[in-house]
């Protein structure tokens, strides 16, 4: 949210956030797969499995669409290969080159990580004229990229932001407009309890909270 909060607060439009993604993608990936890589870097198994299996991904990213009233392009994001350099010319519309439907939306990238970017255009021509002097690309969008994610390690920003300057990291401010929804890894019994993150039965996919009222209203009929 801090790039969010920059790029708006230097008066930009912010067109899409995201994140780098640290770990390779696989859906159906579970804890039993990942053991011996898990005990060898001091993680439990069904963590490492919910980073691969995409399910920490889409959860984080939920949280910043809440935050901001964006949504996902598609199921689950694109999640496309790229460069920092790349970031503004792929988060494009497709009628400009990229591969996005729509803007103010959610996604992330392979090849950023452990990097976090905002993309952000502007209507002034003087800002698009300082962009390009200050080579952060020819435009029309532009990637604000800071290469770093710490994870925990950023949690005492959060706790004295929240106890000292009375500011929340996040909080979604926009109601639910998008959802992180569970997808089966394999077939499930009636009655069947879930496991959980990184377990061997579900992993999770974001999507828009309309897009999934309106499947299970269709389900219901």
């Amino acid at each position: 949210m801090e790039l969010a909060d920059f790029a708006l607060g230097a008066g930009f439009k912010l067109l899409a956030v995201g994140k780098g993604k640290n770990n390779p993608l696989n859906h159906y990936i579970t804890e039993d797969d990942v053991r011996e890589e898990a005990i060898s870097k001091g993680l439990y198994p069904k963590i490492l499995a919910g980073f691969i299996d995409g399910t920490n991904t889409m959860i984080e990213l939920t949280s910043a669409a809440n935050a901001l009233g964006f949504t996902p392009d598609v199921i689950g994001c694109h999640g496309p290969n790229a460069t920092p350099k790349e970031l503004g010319k792929i988060f494009s519309l497709k009628e400009q080159g990229g591969i996005l439907n729509n803007y103010k939306t959610v996604d992330f990238a392979f090849g950023v990580a452990p990097g976090v970017f905002a993309i952000v255009t502007s209507d002034s021509d003087e800002v698009h004229d300082l962009m390009k002097y200050l080579k952060m690309g020819d435009g029309p969008n532009y990637a604000i990229y800071r290469p770093y994610h710490l994870t925990s390690l950023e949690t005492p920003i959060t706790i004295y932001n929240a106890i000292v300057e009375k500011e929340s990291t996040i909080v979604p401010a926009c109601g639910q407009v998008s959802d992180t929804v569970t997808v089966a890894k394999r077939d499930l019994k009636a009655g069947e309890i879930l496991d959980g993150i990184g377990g061997k039965s579900v992993f999770g996919k974001i999507t828009s909270h309309a897009y999934q009222k309106r499947k299970i209203f269709y389900l219901l009929l």
